[in-house]
């Protein structure tokens, strides 16, 4: 699931790790987190948070904000998710 709601912890700098969706990244910028299916094991996903560089860390939170200020996070914030239950709804009333 992608949403808004979601992503709320980006405001503070917070790198997502995903265990969801395998096909998440046909949806958010792979470089904007941390895809724990890409890990054969939680040891070897471990190993990683604890060596992560700052550098390779700051990469993810700069890609992380450019996918929420993009077209492609647009349809999921709360504005849109609100306006397409409200869409259906009154079409659900009209039929």
């Amino acid at each position: 699931f992608v949403g808004g709601h979601r992503q709320g912890g980006r405001v503070l700098g917070c790198v997502p790790i995903y265990w969801g969706a395998s096909n998440i990244k046909k949806y958010v910028d792979p470089r904007a987190f941390i895809n724990r299916p890409d890990f054969a094991s939680d040891r070897e996903l471990y190993e990683f948070l604890i060596s992560v560089s700052e550098q390779k860390y700051t990469s993810f939170q700069k890609a992380g904000q450019l996918f929420l200020k993009s077209k492609k996070f647009k349809k999921y914030s709360s504005q849109s998710v609100a306006k397409k239950i409200f869409q259906v709804i009154c079409q659900k009333i009209h039929d």
